[in-house]
């Protein structure tokens, strides 16, 4: 989809900021009535990395959109996003909404919606799942019961299975290069979180640590998990190489150098 390639290239060349204002314009604009263009720039908001300010923007826009007092084409489809948006730039204040929201969505039948909400404010703690558990076990058409019912065969696995250690990685950003974890991934952990068993929380563990190869440098990552990585000053050893016969620096190739100019 276009609307991919754009937001990717907007949010690589200009600042944070710029990027978010440039979001809410596309999504304020009167002329913009497209649902699946405000779904695509709501998604992307979960790459990026906002300052004090960007923070509590995202924070009050996840907020109105699961409140519904954001009005905008695509708004089931953008608040079915929100509850990762309050994931990710949110806190436990901020948590109350998504407490809130599954209560009030289920009594609207909004059924996705409340679906999501419920699954993220389980993964805050087992208080929170059993406030999750106590909802569904009132009603009587139990759209809760494959969350919950998911939930608990999560709490049951004696180790981290095949498919949720694939899940939970870290992958090169498409546009920078830059390490990124998929907040969807964070998810996914801190359901795993809620289970007791010590192979569990010895995988989790290990996956917090930094990985000399590979530096976890996305602060998505370490708010959410745990543990700060700590960054080497040891510069990279013997960089650029020793001259010798093997390695030798472009400009003093004149053979290279030639041919280039000809070809110019």
């Amino acid at each position: 989809m276009i609307w991919n390639t754009i937001a990717d290239y907007m949010r690589y060349s200009g600042s944070t900021r710029e990027y978010i204002a440039f979001v809410f314009s596309v999504i304020d604009h009167p002329e913009q009535i497209y649902g699946d263009v405000n779904l695509t720039l709501v998604e992307s908001l979960l790459r990026v990395e906002p300052d004090i300010r960007g923070g509590a923007q995202l924070r009050t826009f996840a907020s109105e959109l699961l409140r519904g007092v954001r009005v905008m084409p695509g708004r089931k489809e953008c608040a079915a996003v929100a509850p990762l948006l309050v994931l990710r730039f949110g806190d436990r204040r901020t948590a109350r909404t998504l407490h809130t929201c599954f209560q009030v969505e289920l009594e609207q039948q909004q059924i996705e919606l409340a679906k999501a909400c419920a699954l993220t404010y389980a993964s805050y703690g087992g208080l929170q799942f059993e406030s999750v558990r106590k909802a569904a076990s009132r009603l009587l058409p139990n759209p809760l019961s494959e969350i919950v019912r998911m939930v608990e065969r999560i709490k049951g696995y004696p180790d981290v299975p095949g498919r949720l250690k694939a899940r939970i990685d870290i992958s090169p950003d498409a546009i920078s290069g830059n390490p990124f974890v998929d907040t969807r991934s964070i998810l996914t952990a801190r359901l795993l979180a809620l289970n007791s068993k010590p192979a569990i929380h010895s995988w989790l563990r290990a996956k917090k640590k930094p990985k000399a190869s590979k530096p976890q440098r996305d602060s998505l990552f370490i708010p959410r998990c745990g543990t700060r990585p700590t960054c080497s000053a040891t510069p990279p050893a013997k960089w650029p190489p020793a001259a010798s016969s093997e390695w030798t620096p472009r400009r003093n190739c004149p053979e290279r150098d030639s041919s280039e100019r000809g070809l110019r």
